[in-house]
């Protein structure tokens, strides 16, 4: 199986912010917090060493979860759906839609071009 694991952060190594973390319009923080990137880092190693979705390091999972998370998705939809092409992750169309429809900011709507 896998050897290669994350390291878990420790409270020394990441001192705590002074000022809480800046938040987007849409009420969504920039950055996850020191509990959500620590379940993300469990939830990476667990995934890896089970070669569950197609990752075969943490570190792959973990990307797929980040980058899930910065989207508002949740670990299962990012885990499956979130694919590395030429070294880009890429969100499939249906993915995106229900992504902006979440969020609040506008709604997608399907054209047929003749």
């Amino acid at each position: 199986m896998v050897s290669e694991t994350i390291p878990m952060p420790t409270p020394e190594a990441a001192p705590p912010l002074v000022e809480p973390a800046p938040v987007r319009p849409n009420g969504r923080r920039l950055l996850p917090t020191s509990a959500e990137l620590n379940t993300m880092t469990r939830i990476a190693n667990s995934v890896a060493a089970g070669g569950i979705s197609g990752c075969s390091t943490p570190s792959a999972a973990f990307a797929r979860l980040l980058i899930g998370w910065s989207h508002g998705l949740d670990a299962g939809t990012a885990l499956n759906d979130i694919r590395c092409v030429e070294g880009r992750m890429t969100l499939p169309e249906l993915v995106k839609v229900s992504a902006i429809r979440r969020s609040g900011i506008g709604d997608v709507r399907t054209v047929a071009v003749d």
